[in-house]
């Protein structure tokens, strides 16, 4: 399996934040913004003359992701699965109003979970989308913001359903999701404790690569089953103007 790793489009929370140096006023659920459908249609016409040959699609059930991937998604016709657990950290939630005008940095304000959208608004929005099982009817989140302590199972998660559907074969995987959770998927990839320092940056539309080794015959140093990190981050389809 080869996974190709995409962050969703530049979202008006990311404008919001360029702009402001603040998460206040951020939408629980933002679209992408006009510059956003540029790196999408940009990264789709790379997708459709790329030597990659994507084979699946899955996407988060955020807006900002969906509309990022259902571009994809139709340029090579293929199904467009959606995948709850690759939703951005804390999920779906906003910041408790009462606590907005006290002067407190953004990660100490308390958070509301939110419900998310709901199994109509999503087939509304994206008809294409393959909404599945777990999504309520009263939305596919319904749960307080999500606990530091969850992501990393979560991750182990993606990544353990991962291999046991496309593990060991010549399947072309692409995910679209969000940064946090890129890192978080990295870490539990790549062994690294989930509180050490770093960060590895991923651009808006940007993809990143991980091979998991269908072997050589003819190369003894790649044997079955290595993981070999192809690219990270890679963002050469988009020009300067339209990197965020």
């Amino acid at each position: 399996m080869q996974l190709f790793f995409f962050r969703h489009a530049e979202s008006a929370n990311n404008h919001l934040y360029a702009t402001s140096g603040s998460w206040v006023g951020r939408s629980e659920d933002p679209e992408i913004t006009p510059r956003g459908h540029k790196q999408t249609a940009l990264m789709a016409e790379f997708l459709q003359t790329s030597p990659w040959g994507l084979t699946h699609i899955y996407t988060s059930l955020m807006v900002r992701a969906v509309q990022t991937a259902a571009v994809a998604a139709q340029t090579l016709h293929l199904p467009l699965n959606g995948w709850t657990d690759l939703h951005e950290n804390g999920g779906v939630y906003q910041y408790d109003l009462a606590y907005i005008n006290l002067g407190l940095a953004d990660r100490d304000i308390p958070k509301i979970g939110l419900q998310g959208k709901t199994r109509a608004q999503l087939h509304d929005l994206f008809p294409a989308l393959i909404i599945p099982a777990d999504v309520q009817a009263t939305g596919w989140w319904n749960q307080p913001y999500e606990a530091l302590s969850s992501r990393p199972m979560r991750a182990n998660r993606v990544l353990t359903t991962l291999l046991a559907n496309h593990g060991m074969t010549s399947d072309r995987v692409a995910v679209f999701s969000h940064a946090g959770f890129y890192n978080h998927f990295l870490r539990n990839l790549l062994s690294i404790p989930p509180t050490s320092p770093g960060w590895f940056h991923l651009n808006n539309c940007a993809v990143s690569c991980i091979d998991f080794g269908e072997g050589d015959p003819g190369d003894q140093d790649t044997p079955k089953g290595e993981l070999r990190l192809v690219f990270l981050n890679r963002t050469d389809y988009l020009p300067e103007e339209l990197l965020t």
